[in-house]
């Protein structure tokens, strides 16, 4: 599920826990099994948000929208698939 209408290029951070929010830097795509209001942080500052659980009124997808990030929700396995250090295009139109 694509929540926005634009796309965000930069590299992944797959984050297992919201402890590891820190870790992340400017720009990263946040790759998460799902977030919550702990997690708001590491949003703020992404360039996008993909999950692996999740639709379109799901906690990830509420915040991306209200901060104007592209989110893919709902991917079942991207916490595995992508890797962080890799750089990723993620397509919300």
């Amino acid at each position: 599920n694509a929540i926005g209408s634009d796309a965000a290029c930069g590299v992944a951070r797959v984050i297992k826990d919201a402890s590891e929010i820190s870790t992340m830097k400017p720009g990263e795509i946040l790759v998460a099994d799902m977030t919550d209001p702990d997690w708001v942080p590491g949003l703020r500052i992404a360039s996008g948000v993909v999950t692996n659980r999740g639709g379109r009124t799901c906690h990830a997808a509420i915040v991306s929208r209200e901060l104007g990030v592209p989110c893919i929700v709902g991917t079942k396995d991207a916490t595995e698939k992508l890797k962080t250090g890799v750089r990723y295009t993620i397509d919300c139109s």
